[in-house]
């Protein structure tokens, strides 16, 4: 068994390895409250940036968000449910870019700090501020959310300070969902 990890991190790329290594537990996506939002995303890193108009859900239990280019053409689309993330790449994607760490960085930005550190192993912590969170790995600052009060509304910057790329959500739309109602998603 041994063998078999230490020849599957042998045939991994740099950046597989980063993102394995950075790899944490996600909450339920229900966590996050049902809602239905449009936000504008942009990774930068190093040189490089990418910016999305991301749509999504959260209802029932899971939570579907397409990200776009600005152009309106879908890139990826994933599903987070009890029963894991299921991503289709749509457009190919920057090999530093992976669908999942987006995903984890946006609930360590809009997700309840409650969820999340019920989610994460013991080696993850949280340390959280006026002005936003600091995400700890074993004690080490791994990245930092800057946010106001509220940022499914006002919006938010997340430095990975572990592999230096960042993420800004601004939100563009955004309701919560009416659970009384009879048809309460989309």
């Amino acid at each position: 068994m041994v063998t078999v990890a230490l020849l599957a991190a042998a045939c991994t790329s740099p950046v597989e390895r980063q993102l394995a290594e950075s790899t944490r537990a996600l909450a339920p996506a229900a966590a996050g409250g049902e809602r239905i939002f449009e936000q504008l995303i942009t990774i930068s890193h190093e040189a490089h940036s990418q910016r999305f108009i991301a749509a999504g859900e959260i209802c029932d239990g899971a939570m579907t968000l397409a990200l776009l280019s600005p152009e309106g053409l879908e890139v990826l689309r994933l599903r987070h449910d009890a029963a894991g993330v299921h991503t289709r790449v749509r457009r190919e994607l920057p090999e530093w870019l992976d669908s999942e760490a987006i995903l984890a960085d946006m609930q360590l930005v809009l997700w309840p700090a409650e969820a999340l550190e019920q989610a994460w192993g013991p080696s993850w912590s949280l340390r959280e501020d006026a002005g936003g969170r600091t995400l700890l790995r074993d004690g080490q600052a791994w990245s930092r959310a800057d946010f106001d009060s509220d940022p499914w509304q006002s919006g938010a910057r997340l430095e990975h300070l572990r592999f230096g790329y960042r993420l800004e959500i601004r939100t563009l739309h955004h309701d919560i969902v009416d659970t009384d109602s009879e048809q309460p998603c989309r």
